[in-house]
């Protein structure tokens, strides 16, 4: 029978010992001050997940539904026509005398420009009347065209105060157009008037008493002339 051997081992000290199973318990068991941590760490998420902004289908869902804004740019769709303004301008040259159509071209370049300028702002005055009369469809776009046919009347008597000196013919022409200008004028900020104080669109007696003197003031002209051959500046 072989001897038996005997194998001697250091001493084990306390100390290592006590490691290992502190490492166990580490491990198996977090610490208070970290297990803390973690649930700090988990609202923080949370409460990021609640804060997230609306999602790309909410924004989508929430810009189809029907605002002011829409409404407005819906009715700013179908501004003032356009008016041709050209034909009145031929119109009017050629009533003048053939010695006024020689006058300066100065003269006549002015002339032109107020002729363009009045029957625009009378062409587009006649259509917002008759929208009064009929309502317009959108109120606020209504008192923003008045505003703007209202401006559009100052450059015109702009115009005429400016003009140089002119031929008899014209000058009376330009005549025409200031007075229908101040007729007009009046006719706009009665109904702006309405619209601020919130009444219904329509002009009052002696507005609506002075129309009917705009139509004999600009028959003149309006008379068709024979034809001819005229340039427009």
């Amino acid at each position: 029978m072989a001897p038996f051997t005997t194998y001697h081992h250091p001493p084990i000290a306390a100390d290592s010992l006590a490691a290992p199973r502190f490492a166990a318990t580490a491990a198996g068991h977090p610490r208070p001050r970290r297990l803390l941590g973690y649930l700090l760490l988990a609202g923080l998420s949370l409460g990021l997940c609640q804060c997230q902004p609306t999602t790309s289908t909410e924004q989508a869902a929430t810009s189809t539904t029907p605002t002011d804004s829409l409404k407005l740019e819906t009715a700013e769709a179908t501004p003032i026509p356009k008016f041709d303004t050209e034909s009145p301008i031929m119109r009017q040259l050629a009533l003048l005398p053939a010695a006024e159509r020689n006058t300066t071209p100065a003269a006549m370049r002015r002339y032109q420009q107020v002729t363009r300028r009045f029957w625009l702002a009378q062409y587009s005055t006649e259509y917002l009347l008759k929208e009064a009369k009929a309502g317009p469809a959108n109120l606020i776009v209504f008192a923003r065209q008045l505003s703007l046919i209202q401006s559009h009347w100052r450059v015109v008597r702009g115009g005429i105060d400016q003009a140089p000196s002119m031929p008899p013919t014209m000058t009376a022409h330009l005549q025409r157009m200031r007075q229908a200008e101040e007729i007009q004028q009046a006719a706009l900020s009665d109904l702006y008037a309405d619209y601020t104080n919130q009444r219904p669109l329509a002009l009052d007696t002696a507005n609506l008493a002075a129309q009917p003197q705009v139509a004999k003031l600009l028959a003149p002209l309006k008379r068709e002339p024979a034809p001819m051959n005229v340039r427009i500046h």
